[in-house]
């Protein structure tokens, strides 16, 4: 994945200035940045429900922010998404939540319930099936969304927040499926998130954020303990206090 020149304005904020990174296939990246810094924005330009005003987005060396809108529907198909909270359908069961995507791409329901069932039983689920949302954890749901978003068999996985909702220990055992599953299906897959301490444990590569530019961005290893800008300084000195998003500081 390349990002190029990436710009986006919202009447006279600049939510994204000139964002440029690469990502090797079936690496992690983690984006790091306090609140208003431009990573929500940033995940849905590479997810297309947001258009830059200008620059390249290439997956899989395709810019798909001048796709038209059949086009880019297309493509998402190819971007499995996991949310901070879940947005699991209440109403479908945790089997119909995974099969969702592969409804709407017409596969036939015996494959897709077939392909749901072994996804669900690959993140720790077997004998869930047929619960509601509602009957689950924090973590199970989590589990279902990474679940469903690996149903297309996607060659990029976007985490929004995905571990901020859940209690520490949940979240040590969220990262370590991700990283699993970033190994075992060599899934390019990125990550957005406050905590440097989800980027320091999952992450091959940061991109650090502020103000809607990328001030840093290297190995997780020379930028976490050789940081070079002032905001990288910032996010890990609260993190060593144990505040996150510059809270406390």
């Amino acid at each position: 994945m390349k990002v190029s020149g990436l710009s986006r304005r919202f009447g006279t904020t600049a939510a994204l200035d000139d964002v440029s990174f690469s990502l090797p296939r079936g690496q992690v990246l983690g984006i790091i940045g306090r609140s208003g810094a431009g990573k929500s924005t940033l995940i849905r330009c590479l997810n297309g429900l947001e258009r830059p005003d200008s620059g390249r987005v290439e997956i899989d060396g395709r810019d798909i922010a001048p796709l038209s809108e059949s086009a880019l529907q297309a493509e998402r198909r190819r971007i499995g998404m996991i949310f901070q909270h879940f947005n699991l359908l209440s109403s479908r069961t945790v089997l119909d939540n995974v099969a969702l995507p592969l409804k709407l791409a017409g596969i036939a329901k015996r494959e897709r319930r077939d392909r749901a069932a072994a996804l669900l039983a690959r993140v720790g689920l077997a004998g869930h099936e047929r619960k509601y949302p509602a009957q689950l954890s924090g973590g199970q749901k989590q589990r279902v969304g990474i679940a469903r978003a690996l149903a297309s068999d996607p060659v990029l996985l976007l985490c929004d927040e995905a571990t901020s909702a859940l209690d520490p220990e949940t979240t040590v055992s969220i990262l370590a499926l991700l990283r699993d599953i970033n190994r075992e299906f060599g899934l390019t897959i990125v990550m957005i998130t406050h905590e440097m301490n989800v980027a320091r444990r999952i992450a091959d590569r940061v991109l650090v954020m502020e103000k809607g530019r990328a001030v840093e961005e290297g190995p997780v290893r020379d930028v976490l303990t050789a940081p070079q800008a002032e905001e990288t300084r910032v996010l890990l000195h609260a993190a060593s206090l144990g505040f996150e998003d510059g809270e406390g500081i």
